[in-house]
């Protein structure tokens, strides 16, 4: 995964950022990203793969990157519905057909998780998010 840097003042920025926040330089190079971050909140969308196919499940992300940007997403597998701490995450290198970095959550957290199948469940039954720390709490 690349991000962007700002060659005028070195700020950090998500790829997709055309021109530098702190000091409005232009001037901004692709520079390598870990790939590793956590995610700072999370929804699960349902969609359709074609204009007649069935609805399924997708979950989106807001991921903060171990370098500081944060990006947009999608996550595959199993997402944590309550943590002590943050939900580490990292980057897939295949990007789906609409363009967002796509990453998995780490297995090695052995953090209680949640199939994207029993949140939907969970989400239709109308359970509360109120009770999740503000890492793992769901885009409202």
């Amino acid at each position: 995964m690349t991000i962007r840097r700002c060659a005028a003042c070195d700020k950090l920025f998500a790829p997709l950022t055309p021109a530098c926040s702190a000091c409005a330089s232009d001037d901004l190079e692709w520079v390598p990203s870990s790939g590793a971050g956590s995610i700072v909140s999370w929804r699960v969308v349902h969609r359709a793969s074609d204009p007649h196919g069935e609805l399924t499940p997708l979950t989106i992300a807001v991921v903060e990157l171990d370098e500081g940007p944060w990006v947009y997403t999608s996550i595959e597998g199993e997402v944590p519905l309550i943590s002590t701490g943050p939900v580490r995450v990292y980057f897939q290198p295949s990007p789906r057909q609409d363009g967002f970095p796509v990453f998995k959550v780490d297995s090695d957290s052995r953090q209680p998780a949640l199939t994207i199948a029993k949140l939907v469940i969970a989400a239709r039954a109308g359970r509360s998010a109120s009770r999740m720390p503000a890492t793992t709490r769901p885009l409202p």
